[in-house]
């Protein structure tokens, strides 16, 4: 987030560029391991602000051979089903690269459950890492994802979204994430000057 002091009001939030370089340091883990269908990911901690309260209904609504990994933490306990969830942060350090480099490899949709986001550097790795993702509809993600790609905050509408994005790659998205940051930049550059 860029704030400029000269308008104490006014804080412009601005994207980054995609993580090709952490990629290119991790396509021999990437390479490794198959996409599994119905393996869904959320990348990052799972913490009040961050879709922590949609996981028991995320879980509850999966189908069978359906799964839920988090390549993070879960703030809570989660008590139902939980064969069909993976916390791979559970031990409380931070993951590798290597481990999330696996974890973005083998998910089919990855997952933002977050009703208020501005910058979302999970949804960038996923799609620099060519993974779909189902995402709550917000002026940030139309932004970065097409519109069939966005649902109504609500976990069945996001299951619904992630199925329909099960085993498509998105190839053909829209403007580079290069350029959507380069834009958001110039905009913010712009409004401050």
């Amino acid at each position: 987030m860029v704030q400029y002091t000269g308008h104490p009001a006014k804080t412009h939030v601005v994207g980054h560029p995609s993580y090709q370089d952490w990629l290119d340091r991790r396509s021999d883990v990437m390479d490794q391991r198959k996409r599994k269908p119905g393996q869904y990911l959320v990348i990052g901690n799972v913490r009040a602000d961050k879709g922590a309260a949609e996981v028991d209904s995320i879980v509850a609504g999966l189908a069978d051979g359906e799964e839920l990994v988090i390549a993070g933490r879960l703030d809570r306990q989660q008590r139902e089903h939980p064969h069909r969830l993976t916390v791979l942060g559970a031990s409380g350090r931070s993951l590798s690269d290597d481990v999330l480099a696996e974890a973005v490899a083998g998910a089919d949709v990855v997952l933002a459950p977050y009703a208020h986001v501005t910058v979302s550097g999970s949804t960038i790795l996923a799609l620099t890492c060519s993974r779909p993702v189902a995402a709550y509809d917000g002026e940030s993600m139309r932004e970065l994802l097409p519109k069939a790609w966005l649902c109504n905050p609500e976990p069945s509408a996001l299951l619904e979204t992630a199925r329909a994005l099960s085993g498509r790659c998105p190839e053909d998205i829209g403007p580079s994430l290069d350029e959507v940051s380069y834009t958001s930049w110039e905009r913010a550059l712009k409004e401050f000057d």
